[in-house]
């Protein structure tokens, strides 16, 4: 249990798919550079989810680093490696998503809901996330995120994680 949840952790540094959000502004260029960021966001999250680290590779920079949910830090090599050892598939629900535009960079931030395994070695928990873009050679890519896990209404009470 402890090592799948350790994996999930691990691919937690990065985060979800799908969602809703705001992406601020009326501008139209503004609207159009939110709204890929928005969609180079989930895609990063898609590859990561199912452990394709080709595909993550594609979407993050060279000098990448990242905070996970359980404090572990990783430049690009460590999460690309963390995430080529997933093997199962994670099950992530965002929520909270906002998309925020700030020159040739952006900031996506929200909430994901986690899930890994099933039956009773299922792991689940939530983690609010902050991922900083940077836009180079005309794309989108990931150059810090950072993940805290939030305790649930139970943990909150009993000051303890049930598993």
């Amino acid at each position: 249990m402890k090592g799948r949840l350790s994996i999930a952790f691990a691919l937690l540094f990065a985060l979800l798919a799908s969602g809703s959000g705001q992406a601020g502004g009326s501008h139209p260029k503004r609207s159009a550079a939110a709204e890929q960021l928005r969609q180079a966001h989930e895609q990063f999250i898609a590859v990561t989810a199912k452990g394709d680290a080709d595909g993550m590779a594609q979407l993050i920079a060279d000098d990448y680093f990242v905070t996970g949910a359980d404090g572990r830090t990783a430049d690009r090599a460590g999460a690309l490696a963390q995430v080529k050892q997933n093997r199962a598939q994670v099950e992530m629900k965002e929520d909270d998503v906002n998309v925020r535009l700030l020159g040739s960079s952006g900031v996506v931030t929200g909430l994901i809901r986690w899930k890994v395994g099933t039956g009773e070695k299922a792991a689940t928990g939530q983690v609010r996330f902050t991922e900083v873009w940077v836009r180079r050679k005309g794309r989108w890519q990931l150059a810090i995120a950072q993940a805290t896990a939030v305790q649930s209404k139970a943990e909150e009470k009993t000051g303890h994680k049930s598993e």
